[in-house]
């Protein structure tokens, strides 16, 4: 069997490349003999997480349309286009579908087409692109869509949060997305019901865990040890804009901790390779604390397992991101999730991701997560930390049976096609 693999397959988020390690390992465990083509916009991303966490050598790396064709067809984020570059930009897009389903080729893309013909089933990877904060990836999944059908090649949607789109890229996505075989959500409300909007069918929407939920045992045996008395703290960049004061609050909180004996050590643990981005903050942060607490700044790195091993030998954990939270509510580690203050719609998927998982996994989201806009944010940190390190919160056995049971149903529909 030869397996695609497109979507945020060239990410320099951990979360993104962990999936995509993780379904690998995972669908060779269950397929003997299997075989990848990974479609990504940045092959050497893609190869750093691949080599680093995947030992095996049953793949090859290709340029997807975003990296054949994204210099003139856009490959930004929406907040970066203004709104007539947006127009020819869709446009162009536009007309590739068009081109496409009426059976012609484009000169750029006839090796793609050639390779996604060879696949017996293409799979979109778990990430956050399909949403309105990323129009022009959305454009390239779509034709990669396009492509597959017309060369009948099944097409999968691995766990994703769907939504919210914008007017501009509706039309296509309610033509193209009908298209698609199976649609998996990882949250049981929010993405079912915008699909169903888009006009897919019912039969054809699954539900299932996110993909880090269950770990391959190649990414996480012999890493949980002995608790220590560590925070594991990882904070994104869009925290400094939602969060007067942000380096005093987050280092004031914890000394704090450190005071009433719940923590003696603060580990930050980027999870974005931009050193602009996750690492410049807890830079800032451990330096204010540093002759107070031990504290530790990790550089980041495309190992998944250490980073695995860091969260789950963790007291507990404080994060922005939702794959922290994701691990930890697996593995109960005590955890608080800071959700970005959603304003105008802006931040809505990350909102409905973070409370999916807390849904799917039966806790309460307000036990484990806080909005950043909280009245008296860091004391409400500090007790739902103090709170969840006495009870911590995570999965019961009885739903993990359920989780287990919806990943077998995938395997089996991979394994039938």
């Amino acid at each position: 069997m030869k397996i695609g693999i497109t979507g945020a397959t060239g990410c320099v988020d951990f979360g993104d490349y962990a999936m995509l390690v993780n379904n690998m390992h995972h669908i060779q465990d269950e397929n003997d003999g299997v075989e990848f083509a990974v479609f990504t916009y940045n092959q050497g991303n893609a190869r750093s997480a691949i080599e680093e966490n995947y030992n095996a050598k049953n793949y090859s790396l290709f340029d997807d349309p975003l990296a054949l064709m994204g210099s003139s067809y856009g490959n930004l984020p929406n907040s970066e286009i203004d709104d007539e570059a947006r127009v020819m930009y869709t446009r162009k897009w536009d007309a590739l579908f068009q081109m496409y389903a009426n059976g012609e080729n484009v000169e750029e893309l006839a090796a793609l087409t050639e390779q996604i013909r060879e696949c017996d089933i293409l799979i979109f990877n778990g990430g956050g692109y399909l949403n309105k904060n990323w129009l022009f990836r959305i454009y390239a999944f779509l034709l990669m869509i396009v492509i597959a059908k017309r060369e009948n090649v099944k097409v999968v949607m691995f766990p994703q949060t769907y939504g919210p789109f914008d007017d501009a890229s509706l039309d296509s996505i309610k033509q193209i997305f009908p298209l698609v075989d199976r649609f998996y959500c990882r949250d049981r409300i929010y993405s079912k019901q915008v699909l169903l909007s888009l006009g897919v069918e019912e039969s054809r929407i699954s539900h299932t865990m996110d993909d880090l939920f269950l770990l391959s045992s190649a990414l996480t045996a012999g890493k949980v040890g002995a608790v220590k008395d560590t925070l594991f703290v990882q904070l994104h960049r869009q925290m400094r804009d939602q969060i007067p004061n942000i380096v005093e609050g987050f280092a004031e909180l914890m000394v704090a901790l450190k005071e009433e004996g719940l923590i003696n050590r603060v580990v930050f643990v980027p999870f974005h390779h931009s050193p602009d981005n996750e690492l410049k903050l807890a830079n800032e942060i451990s330096t204010r604390i540093a002759d107070v607490i031990d504290c530790e700044v990790l550089m980041p790195t495309w190992s998944v397992s250490s980073i695995v091993d860091q969260l789950l030998r963790a007291k507990a954990v404080l994060c922005s991101r939702y794959h922290p939270l994701v691990v930890a509510l697996r593995h109960s580690v005590p955890v608080v999730n800071i959700l970005a203050a959603d304003n105008n719609g802006e931040y809505e998927y990350y909102q409905a991701k973070n409370r999916g998982i807390c849904e799917y996994a039966g806790v309460a989201a307000e036990e484990v997560c806080i909005q950043s806009n909280a009245n008296d944010l860091m004391e409400s940190i500090h007790q739902m930390l103090k709170q969840n390190i006495i009870h911590p919160k995570g999965i019961s056995l009885e739903r993990l049976d359920e989780v287990e049971q919806e990943r077998v149903e995938l395997w089996s529909y991979l394994a039938e096609s």
